[in-house]
């Protein structure tokens, strides 16, 4: 069943969730890198906005399991693979500090619902890589890294533009491969918790 609805309306949420067991949250307002640099703000409100709604609309009404995706734009600037628990080991990378606090933020709030009320809510919180697949945006204002790839050699670009020194290593997880993984988590955690879900290596 697909229901039409606008996550910034706080009684849009509410009548989405009523009746609702579970509740994944994988809708984002997204940009790719480029685009990320423009938006800053624009990305931090319209998206800690339909979050916070969703996950108060959830708990509110009477929602059993809520989980949220975070993002590895969390995380500190770091060569090495980063465990969940290091998240708070140093700032976001400065180019994404707009919506790696924003997720930072919604995560803490998922930790609190789940935690800290009187009638808590199971929250579990997946932080994918950099995920591809179909359906894609190949729009260089708004992909992501591997369609932007994708799009530079079907374009005939050469020689092929890359940001940064060109040493950089991203782990990259396609979307099935990602929705498994939460989906997996979903059915065998029954606490609050956190989990990278990647490929695993660069």
């Amino acid at each position: 069943e697909v229901i039409s609805a606008d996550l910034s309306s706080y009684e849009d949420c509410k009548r989405i969730v009523k009746d609702v067991d579970i509740v994944l949250n994988l809708a984002a307002w997204i940009r790719g890198a480029k685009e990320q640099q423009k938006s800053k703000i624009d990305l931090v409100r319209n998206n800690v906005v339909p979050s916070i709604n969703i996950l108060d609309a959830a708990v509110r009404e009477g929602v059993e399991y809520f989980g949220f995706v975070g993002s590895s734009t969390m995380y500190p600037d770091s060569h090495l693979p980063m465990k969940e628990e290091e998240l708070f080991n140093g700032e976001p990378f400065k180019e994404y500090a707009g919506v790696g606090w924003m997720k930072r933020y919604c995560e803490t709030l998922c930790d609190f619902f789940s935690n800290q009320i009187h009638d808590p809510m199971q929250c579990v919180i997946i932080r994918p890589s950099n995920a591809f697949g179909p359906n894609d945006k190949y729009d260089f204002e708004k992909c992501h890294v591997t369609p932007a790839n994708i799009r530079k050699v079907a374009d005939n670009l050469n020689p092929i533009p890359l940001w940064g020194d060109g040493t950089e290593v991203r782990d990259v997880i396609h979307v099935d491969d990602m929705v498994s993984g939460f989906i997996c988590v979903a059915e065998n955690v029954d606490e609050y918790d956190i989990y990278n879900v990647s490929y695993g290596k660069g």
